[in-house]
């Protein structure tokens, strides 16, 4: 099906509202300028200056209706697009639950194969919401025995594995050991504007990410992260499903950790 014909006076209403929502520092000048030229036109009015002063009235007006109707388009453009991730997402978390619910009741080598069918799932819901020229990517880091060493367990998007972190080898497993036992989920909209106190991480790939602490109230399991080579992709809404996405593992690895513990 052929595109749609582009409508100019839309097309040229975007432009506006655009320019001027970038620019909202240059709406008042404009006004201001602009009532200046029409006052000055109608104190002595002629057909020419008449025809001036209305449309200098117009200009002055202009601004602030075409940013407030761009704003306008852009809140409903993001209504949109949130219902439809809503949907995506929920035909994507539904199979997730169900592995869940049944991961208790298998036998030790099933839980294992469910279990790591989950978490793949997990990492393939994280990076649902994203286009392929994205290139996010998604990470599981499940922590050690001994508590020293967190390995990308599942990963998926961006062909890039990550990675182990571990405690006292460098900065880089030393925060992230931190951000696990603060319990509190980091997330960095630019590396290159943030500060270096919240992340140690290698950068290597990406510029923006979300980092989410897999725990209950027992302890950590390991750390859900999120990110993306250009900042400004990944938005609140990823890092609350994030955090929903973790609580969901929190209950699977301690199904795991129940089911392996002696009777």
């Amino acid at each position: 099906m052929p595109d749609a014909p582009v409508n100019p006076l839309a097309a040229a209403a975007a432009w506006l509202g655009a320019f001027w929502v970038k620019r909202p520092w240059l709406q008042p000048i404009t006004a201001a300028v602009a009532t200046i030229v029409a006052a000055l036109c109608f104190a002595d009015p002629n057909i020419v200056r008449g025809i001036v002063g209305g449309a200098a009235l117009l200009v002055a007006v202009l601004p602030e209706a075409a940013a407030a109707w761009w704003r306008a388009r852009l809140r409903a453009d993001e209504t949109d697009a949130a219902a439809e991730q809503i949907l995506v997402l929920k035909s994507a978390l539904r199979p997730l639950a169900e592995m869940t619910a049944t991961l208790v009741n298998e036998r030790a080598g099933s839980q294992s194969n469910i279990f790591g069918r989950i978490i793949q799932h997990a990492v393939g819901a994280a990076v649902l919401p994203f286009a392929t020229d994205v290139q996010a990517r998604a990470v599981i880091f499940v922590v050690s025995s001994d508590q020293t060493r967190m390995t990308a367990a599942a990963h998926t998007g961006r062909d890039q594995r990550p990675g182990d972190f571990v405690r006292r080898l460098d900065k880089r497993g030393a925060k992230a050991f931190e951000i696990l036992e603060s319990r509190r989920p980091v997330f960095v909209r630019d590396l290159k504007k943030g500060s270096p106190r919240t992340w140690a991480g290698s950068g290597s790939g990406y510029r923006t990410f979300i980092t989410v602490p897999i725990v209950d109230g027992t302890g950590g399991y390991g750390l859900l992260t999120l990110d993306a080579p250009e900042p400004g992709v990944l938005t609140k809404t990823d890092q609350l499903l994030l955090e929903l996405l973790a609580e969901m593992l929190s209950v699977v690895f301690a199904s795991v950790s129940i089911a392996d513990s002696p009777h």
